[in-house]
């Protein structure tokens, strides 16, 4: 049992990560900008590059959530083969998985005229036309590289159990 807190532990650290990252853009970049009511002076290299810094936690924080609660159903499910599956360099490995996915996944972003920003008169996020483009690609890209992943992880526990 002692195992499983520490897995479920070094888990939460990288979701608390993400949210932590989440937080910080809203405290120190989005609430600034509604306070003030003054749009920051933003050209499109600064807007992807921002876009590009808000959703890598954004994204890694969701995939580090999916990660816990497959522990969590493993810890409850496959008990005696919890250590071996959630072994430290595995663990380490599925969460670097998730931010180096969610940084190619938010890369998209980065495409000048990907971006989108604060606009404080209307008190959301907002981008150009192209936006719109650029998340289909994000969505793509999230169907094409997750799922294998999921089913290699998936593919290597039940190799595993034979």
């Amino acid at each position: 049992m002692r195992a499983s807190k520490a897995q479920f532990a070094t888990i939460f650290v990288s979701l608390a990560c993400g949210d932590t990252g989440v937080l910080l853009v809203y405290l120190l970049w989005v609430a600034p900008i509604i306070y003030t009511q003054r749009p920051l002076a933003l050209t499109q290299v600064s807007i992807s590059v921002s876009t590009f810094l808000v959703n890598v936690p954004f994204f890694a924080a969701g995939y580090s959530a999916l990660v816990m609660a497959v522990n969590r159903y493993e810890a409850v499910h496959k008990p005696t083969k919890y250590a071996e599956l959630y072994e430290k360099r595995k663990l380490i490995a599925r969460i670097a998985a998730c931010w180096i996915i969610a940084t190619c996944g938010a890369s998209v972003y980065a495409v000048p005229n990907c971006g989108y920003y604060v606009d404080p008169r209307v008190y959301q996020w907002v981008g150009n036309e192209n936006v719109a483009r650029c998340v289909e690609k994000c969505e793509l890209f999230s169907r094409s590289i997750f799922p294998p992943y999921l089913s290699v992880a998936n593919a290597s526990f039940v190799a595993r159990k034979r």
